[in-house]
């Protein structure tokens, strides 16, 4: 149970709004826990106390097809990576936004998508421009990983061709199947999480779109999220499907 604070904010009321709304129940399978990673005040932009902010660690899984040198496979693999839901609840108007800090296409594009649920407002921001250094070192990381496990599936398909019929070839197709996964990041910096309730008078760098945009420019400096990618696995070889 969480307990009221002094002042006429009530905790519990915000956790009830929290657990009745519809992105809390939409996401609520892909939650790691059903704890939030960070209870915050909120705080306007005279830095007075006007509510509550609870953010929640969810998975998100991606898959991505990369086409081998040859040209003749592709490769399936599937990432998944952690992403942050995060409540803001304005107690004085007595209104909740919703928004979803997005990192799970990181691996495909580099960047993170800031999601205001509520409204429908998104902002792209580059893990390059978020100055988070552990964040871009953990993006090296996942492309490295990535690159070692498709050079290691050419090598495996050039061996395969060299001991097998050039005309058997011809009639299989090759599909990628992952056996072992990787996993890494993982850490929010609890000084930096300080300025999570914070409205947006300091960030003058990012424009702002609305306030809990602005919350979550803040955080992506603190969060580096944890993910699982595939880094070894076999190729399973059948006939072609008949083309058309």
């Amino acid at each position: 149970m969480y307990a009221n604070d002094s002042g006429g904010f009530d905790k519990d009321l915000f956790f009830e709004k929290v657990h009745s709304s519809q992105f809390f129940n939409e996401y609520k399978t892909q939650m790691i826990s059903d704890q939030p990673i960070l209870v915050k005040d909120y705080l306007d932009e005279n830095r007075e106390k006007a509510g509550y902010i609870a953010q929640y660690e969810i998975e998100m899984a991606t898959e991505e097809v990369v086409n081998t040198s040859d040209g003749n496979n592709e490769m399936s693999l599937k990432t998944t990576i952690t992403s942050l839901l995060t409540f803001l609840y304005n107690q004085e108007k007595d209104v909740m936004e919703v928004l979803l800090i997005d990192y799970s296409s990181i691996e495909k594009n580099g960047n993170i998508y800031l999601k205001n649920l509520t409204n429908n407002d998104t902002r792209a921001m580059s893990v390059e421009d978020s100055e988070n250094e552990e964040l871009q070192q953990m993006q090296k990381e996942m492309d490295t990983k990535k690159e070692e496990v498709v050079l290691d599936a050419e090598r495996e398909l050039l061996s395969s061709k060299k001991s097998k019929e050039v005309d058997a070839l011809r009639y299989q197709c090759n599909y990628w199947q992952c056996t072992e996964y990787e996993t890494g990041g993982g850490n929010y910096h609890g000084d930096c999480a300080m300025l999570a309730g914070s409205a947006c008078t300091f960030m003058s760098r990012v424009a702002p779109v609305g306030s809990l945009i602005c919350v979550g420019a803040n955080l992506i400096g603190c969060y580096v999220p944890k993910y699982k990618i595939c880094v070894d696995g076999f190729w399973s070889t059948n006939y072609c499907p008949i083309q058309a």
